[in-house]
Protein backbone atom coordinates (compact mmCIF):
# COMPACT_ATOMS: atom_id res chain seq x y z
CA UNK A 1 0.00 0.00 0.00
CA UNK A 2 1.07 3.70 -0.81
CA UNK A 3 0.58 6.32 1.45
CA UNK A 4 -2.96 7.21 0.08
CA UNK A 5 -4.22 3.91 -0.17
CA UNK A 6 -3.19 2.72 -3.81
CA UNK A 7 -2.29 -1.36 -4.01
CA UNK A 8 0.77 -1.79 -5.62
CA UNK A 9 1.61 -5.05 -6.79
CA UNK A 10 4.67 -6.59 -5.79
CA UNK A 11 7.92 -7.27 -7.94
CA UNK A 12 8.10 -10.27 -6.78
CA UNK A 13 5.37 -13.58 -6.02
CA UNK A 14 6.31 -15.88 -3.27
CA UNK A 15 3.41 -18.28 -5.05
CA UNK A 16 1.45 -19.26 -7.65
CA UNK A 17 -1.69 -21.08 -7.63
CA UNK A 18 -1.85 -22.57 -11.29
CA UNK A 19 -4.30 -24.55 -13.34
CA UNK A 20 -7.06 -23.81 -11.27
CA UNK A 21 -10.82 -23.09 -11.80
CA UNK A 22 -10.65 -19.62 -10.46
CA UNK A 23 -13.81 -17.84 -9.25
CA UNK A 24 -12.66 -14.08 -9.52
CA UNK A 25 -15.94 -13.12 -7.53
CA UNK A 26 -15.00 -9.87 -9.89
CA UNK A 27 -18.36 -7.34 -10.69
CA UNK A 28 -18.45 -9.90 -13.64
CA UNK A 29 -18.54 -12.99 -12.11
CA UNK A 30 -15.68 -14.04 -14.37
CA UNK A 31 -14.50 -18.19 -13.65
CA UNK A 32 -10.92 -18.41 -15.29
CA UNK A 33 -10.74 -22.06 -15.97
CA UNK A 34 -7.47 -23.08 -15.72
CA UNK A 35 -6.29 -19.77 -14.19
CA UNK A 36 -4.04 -18.86 -11.71
CA UNK A 37 -3.58 -16.37 -8.73
CA UNK A 38 -0.04 -14.89 -7.75
CA UNK A 39 0.23 -14.30 -3.87
CA UNK A 40 3.33 -11.68 -1.82
CA UNK A 41 2.90 -12.53 2.14
CA UNK A 42 -0.24 -12.15 2.94
CA UNK A 43 -1.70 -10.53 -0.24
CA UNK A 44 -3.21 -11.54 -4.04
CA UNK A 45 -1.46 -9.87 -6.28
CA UNK A 46 -3.12 -11.19 -9.19
CA UNK A 47 -5.61 -13.33 -10.87
CA UNK A 48 -5.65 -14.22 -14.49
CA UNK A 49 -4.12 -16.78 -17.15
CA UNK A 50 -1.97 -19.47 -15.54
CA UNK A 51 0.16 -18.54 -19.21
CA UNK A 52 0.20 -14.68 -18.27
CA UNK A 53 1.30 -15.14 -14.20
CA UNK A 54 3.82 -17.58 -14.92
CA UNK A 55 5.19 -15.48 -17.65
CA UNK A 56 4.96 -12.06 -15.20
CA UNK A 57 6.62 -14.23 -12.27
CA UNK A 58 9.21 -16.96 -13.92
CA UNK A 59 10.81 -17.51 -10.60
CA UNK A 60 7.67 -17.77 -8.22
CA UNK A 61 7.01 -21.41 -6.51
CA UNK A 62 4.08 -22.60 -7.73
CA UNK A 63 0.80 -25.15 -6.90
CA UNK A 64 -0.73 -26.54 -9.33
CA UNK A 65 -4.18 -26.78 -8.68
CA UNK A 66 -5.43 -28.79 -12.14
CA UNK A 67 -8.92 -30.33 -11.05
CA UNK A 68 -9.64 -27.55 -8.33
CA UNK A 69 -11.51 -24.97 -7.83
CA UNK A 70 -9.92 -21.88 -6.26
CA UNK A 71 -11.55 -19.07 -4.38
CA UNK A 72 -9.43 -16.21 -3.80
CA UNK A 73 -9.80 -13.97 -0.56
CA UNK A 74 -13.20 -16.49 0.81
CA UNK A 75 -13.76 -15.82 4.09
CA UNK A 76 -15.95 -18.48 5.01
CA UNK A 77 -18.61 -16.89 7.45
CA UNK A 78 -21.34 -19.19 7.74
CA UNK A 79 -22.95 -19.10 11.11
CA UNK A 80 -24.53 -22.15 13.13
CA UNK A 81 -28.08 -21.21 14.65
CA UNK A 82 -29.05 -24.61 16.12
CA UNK A 83 -27.12 -25.63 18.89
CA UNK A 84 -23.68 -23.55 18.66
CA UNK A 85 -24.95 -20.85 20.29
CA UNK A 86 -25.34 -23.06 23.71
CA UNK A 87 -22.21 -24.96 23.22
CA UNK A 88 -19.69 -22.04 21.71
CA UNK A 89 -16.45 -22.72 23.77
CA UNK A 90 -17.02 -26.42 25.32
CA UNK A 91 -15.41 -28.38 22.82
CA UNK A 92 -12.01 -29.51 22.90
CA UNK A 93 -9.75 -27.92 20.67
CA UNK A 94 -7.01 -31.07 20.96
CA UNK A 95 -9.58 -33.48 19.36
CA UNK A 96 -8.60 -35.83 16.70
CA UNK A 97 -10.03 -35.02 13.46
CA UNK A 98 -14.00 -36.35 13.52
CA UNK A 99 -13.99 -36.62 16.88
CA UNK A 100 -15.70 -33.10 17.96
CA UNK A 101 -18.59 -34.20 15.14
CA UNK A 102 -19.13 -37.66 15.98
CA UNK A 103 -18.40 -37.35 20.01
CA UNK A 104 -19.55 -33.75 21.04
CA UNK A 105 -21.47 -32.29 18.19
CA UNK A 106 -23.89 -35.29 17.19
CA UNK A 107 -25.13 -36.17 20.94
CA UNK A 108 -25.14 -32.28 21.97
CA UNK A 109 -27.77 -31.98 18.75
CA UNK A 110 -29.65 -34.98 19.48
CA UNK A 111 -30.88 -33.77 22.86
CA UNK A 112 -31.70 -30.55 21.74
CA UNK A 113 -35.59 -29.19 22.09
CA UNK A 114 -37.11 -27.12 19.86
CA UNK A 115 -37.45 -24.62 22.67
CA UNK A 116 -33.12 -24.86 22.66
CA UNK A 117 -32.79 -24.46 19.07
CA UNK A 118 -35.20 -21.47 18.77
CA UNK A 119 -33.02 -19.83 21.47
CA UNK A 120 -29.89 -20.72 20.08
CA UNK A 121 -31.77 -19.06 16.42
CA UNK A 122 -32.81 -15.49 18.97
CA UNK A 123 -29.43 -15.78 20.50
CA UNK A 124 -27.47 -15.66 16.82
CA UNK A 125 -29.63 -13.14 15.92
CA UNK A 126 -28.92 -10.77 18.39
CA UNK A 127 -25.09 -10.97 18.45
CA UNK A 128 -24.11 -11.42 14.73
CA UNK A 129 -22.42 -10.05 13.34
CA UNK A 130 -19.64 -9.25 15.91
CA UNK A 131 -17.91 -12.01 16.51
CA UNK A 132 -15.05 -12.25 18.41
CA UNK A 133 -12.07 -14.48 19.05
CA UNK A 134 -12.06 -16.24 23.06
CA UNK A 135 -9.99 -19.48 22.14
CA UNK A 136 -7.92 -21.63 19.66
CA UNK A 137 -10.89 -22.36 17.90
CA UNK A 138 -13.94 -20.67 19.24
CA UNK A 139 -15.36 -17.79 18.68
CA UNK A 140 -18.13 -15.75 20.70
CA UNK A 141 -20.05 -12.11 20.23
CA UNK A 142 -18.87 -9.54 21.67
CA UNK A 143 -20.94 -7.54 24.24
CA UNK A 144 -23.65 -9.50 26.43
CA UNK A 145 -24.11 -12.13 24.04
Amino acid sequence: MTGGGAFVPAAEADFLIINGDIVTMDPARRVLVGGAVAITGDRIQAVGSTSELCARWPGAARVDAAGGVVTPGLVNAHQHITGDPLARSCTPDDLAPGRSIFEWSVPLHANHTGDDDELCAQLTSACWPRPQRVGPSSTTPKGAC
